[in-house]
């Protein structure tokens, strides 16, 4: 063969390869898109134990939410603050009275609903008894992280206060934790970890929070924004040092998806203890 058919089969091969490498596209990032706040309120009366349940429309998925108490002081606590999917397909708040409370109160549910790739919703549950304090921890599947953290109790609702529902140490996970207020019956109750998870590719994805400090014993509130451009999809709350008498009482994420602001108050007899709060955020764009 002479130079001159080598020189245009040495050119043909390198087209064939620039136009092959020209093909090769890079992945896209695994998307989702917060696109409203829902929100669904209780009755507003004396009832001890309230649940509600603000759904999603139809053809968007729960991603994360949160909940607010009306009325009760330092007697209401949440309960339960998660989202769930499936049929239900919105975000669960629940509350309890904690003593015997004899005025009105109401409590809303809000849900983030959106679109996002591949979501799941896991949970982990501790045994039943009668331990003064538990901890629960449910991590994401490898490949997936948190989108939304969230925590419940079952059994002695109305003595056992939620004290955190946040990340886990690794970042992948949500880590929960109760504690049965001073005084409280010995009734069994247990506590679950909940975390809506999806692809660790998320686009945009960033976990933002801000602690409420020094420690004392101070009601304290706290909004943590997303960054320009992002949006809210999940968040959680931690007391650190809650010991039973300490009070989410607001985990609340904006109308607008632009951050999340909670609130927490000592409980009616009030805290002997100093303590502080971190909340979570959790954006993408």
């Amino acid at each position: 063969m002479n130079k001159s058919i080598l020189r245009r089969t040495a050119a043909a091969l390198t087209m064939a390869l620039c136009g092959l490498a020209i093909t090769i596209v890079a992945a896209t990032p695994a998307y989702a898109a917060a696109t409203s706040r829902e929100q669904a309120t209780s009755a507003n009366n004396s009832t001890a134990t309230k649940s509600v349940t603000a759904p999603c429309p139809v053809g968007k998925s729960v991603l994360g939410g949160g909940g607010s108490i009306s009325g009760g002081g330092g007697n209401v606590h949440f309960t339960r603050l998660n989202a769930v999917g499936g049929g239900t397909n919105g975000f669960v708040a629940a509350a309890s009275e904690n003593g015997n409370y004899a005025n009105n109160w109401s409590i809303t549910a809000y849900a983030i609903c959106g679109t996002a790739a591949n979501l799941q919703y896991l949970s982990a549950i501790t045994a039943s008894n009668t331990d003064n304090h538990k901890d629960a921890q449910r991590n994401c599947p490898t490949g997936s992280l948190p989108l939304h953290f969230g925590v419940q109790i079952t059994g002695s609702i109305g003595d056992v206060i939620i004290g955190a529902f946040g990340s886990t140490v690794g970042w992948n996970g949500s880590k929960v934790s109760a504690t049965r207020a001073p005084g409280g019956s010995t009734a069994n109750w247990a506590l679950t970890a909940h975390v809506v998870c999806a692809d660790e590719d998320l686009a945009g994805r960033q976990m933002l929070w801000g602690d409420v400090v020094p420690a004392d014993s101070n009601p304290k509130g706290k909004t943590v924004g997303c960054p320009a451009g992002k949006t809210l999809h999940g968040g959680g709350a931690v007391i650190v040092s809650s010991l039973g008498e300490v009070l989410q009482r607001a985990v609340t994420p904006s109308s607008t998806l632009g951050g999340i602001t909670v609130n927490f108050i000592e409980d009616a007899d009030g805290a002997a203890h100093n303590w502080w709060v971190r909340v979570y955020a959790i954006c993408a764009t």
